[in-house]
């Protein structure tokens, strides 16, 4: 039977991996191995979150799912492995009276490449060429097919001629994905680099309309290679989503928070320009290491602290790479003379 399980996972391209309420592993697919994040840790009784690191960070979501909470699973999109993108769905299921167990599985994306239309072509030449002359025939007769499934013609050149209804909002949900993926980072959910240039660039022409400003705050966390040392990669990136939930949770609605790599990230306070707004804005985003560790484990937790540069539009710099040149130097300021004497000026 799991020759058979394999065999279809491996036709199909779906991974899947079955793991308890303690993360422990309990059993997978052959094709798991495509897109583990730690092939030498994948194995019976090993830690889901080091083989999977989209897993971790969520000890609360899924022990909400676990019992039972508003969610019925757990929907990551486009997830990119090994350059091949895939959809991971974690759900529950009960294998026995009083024996739960989660599932994630992950169905790997289509490519649009020429490759993938060639394939297209080949079938389409076997089994879906259409002898009908008529062309609204012709379509009624396509849609009558089935119309759950995604449908499509394509010529002799690999374009594609004509779709059923279910391909068009297929479509637009695989675009608005892309659109996100490119917008924002994988591990976090928090805006790219990309995202906040746009949005600060946005934020001068507002400011200019109104003749008003905004500041921006430059993040670096402080031996932030320690904690990887410590406590393991897995560690790190659950620190950082811890981190990203924290800030997004303490700015205001119409402001942004973005990571732009590694362990920096970046907050854009819309409408905050004048000194005693900005200090008080300073002082309290100092104050939150403190008051939000990362409970890592009942027995561990994990402190961490942070370098900050803040600058003002328009009085520090007039573009948006000025800006967040100047921020970054001055956060280097801070981190160079004492991570705990942070000071605006």
């Amino acid at each position: 039977m799991n020759n058979i399980i394999n065999l279809l996972c491996e036709k199909n391209k779906i991974s899947y991996i079955i793991f308890d309420k303690e993360y422990k592993i309990i059993e997978f697919s052959e094709t798991l191995e495509n897109i583990a994040d730690d092939k030498k840790q994948l194995g019976i009784g090993q830690d889901i979150r080091e083989v999977l690191w989209e897993t971790i960070g969520l000890e609360e979501e899924l022990d909400a799912l676990y019992n039972g909470g508003k969610q019925n699973s757990l929907h990551f999109p486009m997830i990119l492995k090994a350059n091949e993108y895939y959809d991971l769905d974690i759900e529950t299921f009960t294998e026995a009276p009083d024996e739960k167990r989660f599932i994630a599985y992950a169905i790997q994306k289509p490519k649009e490449s020429l490759a993938y239309l060639t394939m297209v072509k080949e079938i389409n030449k076997k089994t879906l060429i259409y002898e009908i002359e008529d062309k609204k025939s012709k379509q009624q007769h396509f849609d009558l097919i089935n119309q759950k499934l995604l449908n499509f013609n394509v010529d002799m050149d690999g374009f594609i001629t004509s779709v059923n209804n279910a391909f068009v909002p297929y479509l637009k949900q695989i675009e608005k994905e892309l659109k996100f993926a490119a917008l924002h980072d994988s591990l976090t959910g928090l805006p790219n680099r990309s995202h906040l240039l746009k949005q600060i660039d946005s934020a001068i022409k507002t400011a200019n309309k109104n003749q008003q400003g905004f500041s921006i705050c430059f993040i670096d966390l402080n031996k932030f290679k320690d904690v990887n040392d410590t406590y393991g990669y897995h560690a790190g990136d659950m620190l950082l989503k811890h981190i990203a939930k924290v800030l997004s949770a303490f700015i205001r609605e119409n402001d942004l928070v973005a990571r732009i790599g590694g362990d920096e990230f970046i907050i854009l306070f819309n409408t905050i320009y004048k000194e005693k707004d900005i200090e008080k804005m300073f002082q309290r985003l100092l104050e939150l290491p403190s008051k939000h560790p990362l409970i890592y484990s009942e027995d561990d937790i994990i402190k961490f602290s942070y370098s900050l540069g803040i600058v003002n539009y328009p009085k520090d710099a007039k573009d948006t790479l000025s800006l967040l040149k100047q921020a970054d130097k001055r956060m280097y300021y801070n981190k160079a003379e004492n991570s705990t004497r942070n000071k605006y000026y």
